[in-house]
């Protein structure tokens, strides 16, 4: 699928969804039986600097990945399983590559999760029912893009998004930001990685709470992309 991506839209940026590495994260933890583990309070600090990976700059993720594994497996050796796994996918010759993965260079530019994907699909199966046929789909993809199409307008116009975020995904962000600005000012590693454990801590929170997807893990790689040019989108729906 990403091959076929990059072929119909070469100006495309992809990369995977941060929110769906920190549940396989957390699917690793719970399939190693590592629960309990994970309650102590350094394990419990690194598996939220393995959740982080992705949001520190690429020429630090060897090194601190080395750490996070050291001071994991000085603890006990049952934790093995979870650090074999994230060099497996992630790291080593990783099934995924870093630039896939890493979202550093895009904070706050980018999402970082398909959340919105996510949204527009369960909007998009509450409009069409089970197994429509094609041109019922067709129109409802149709007015779908019509209505985006509309909105964008209209936020350009007005300066505003039309549909403001929850106060605490926008905080996240700021926090961020700010972070990563400091960051590149001071070079202090130790306090950046402080700020996004506080970010890890919220993900798995959430991830504890919910129940486990259907997806196979693959689907960690839900892909979204971002069209380069805008006219692109409306050559699509026209």
């Amino acid at each position: 699928m990403i091959n076929a991506i990059n072929d119909i839209f070469p100006h495309a940026l992809v990369k995977g969804c941060h929110f769906h590495y920190a549940q396989n994260i957390w699917k690793k933890v719970k399939k190693s039986n590592l629960v309990t583990l994970s309650k102590e309070e350094n394990i419990c600090r690194q598996i939220a600097n393995i959740v982080a990976l992705p949001l520190i700059p690429p020429n630090e993720v060897y090194n601190s990945t080395e750490k996070i594994i050291d001071e994991l497996c000085d603890y006990d050796s049952k934790l093995y399983k979870l650090t074999d796994y994230v060099l497996k996918n992630y790291i080593d010759d990783a099934r995924f590559s870093l630039h896939m993965w890493n979202h550093f260079d895009t904070i706050g530019e980018r999402p970082r999760t398909n959340n919105h994907l996510e949204g527009y699909h369960r909007q998009l199966n509450a409009r069409v029912r089970t197994h429509p046929d094609l041109w019922t789909w067709f129109n409802e993809v149709k007015s779908s893009g019509e209505s985006v199409i509309c909105r964008y307008e209209l936020e350009q116009a007005q300066k505003r998004t039309t549909r403001p975020r929850k106060a605490k995904y926008t905080q996240d962000d700021n926090k961020l930001m700010l972070a990563k600005t400091k960051y590149i000012q001071d070079e202090d590693f130790d306090a950046y990685q402080k700020t996004l454990r506080a970010v890890s801590h919220r993900y798995i929170h959430v991830i504890k709470d919910a129940k486990d997807s259907i997806d196979e893990e693959y689907f960690f790689f839900v892909i979204y992309f971002f069209i380069k040019y805008f006219f692109q989108f409306k050559l699509l729906i026209t």
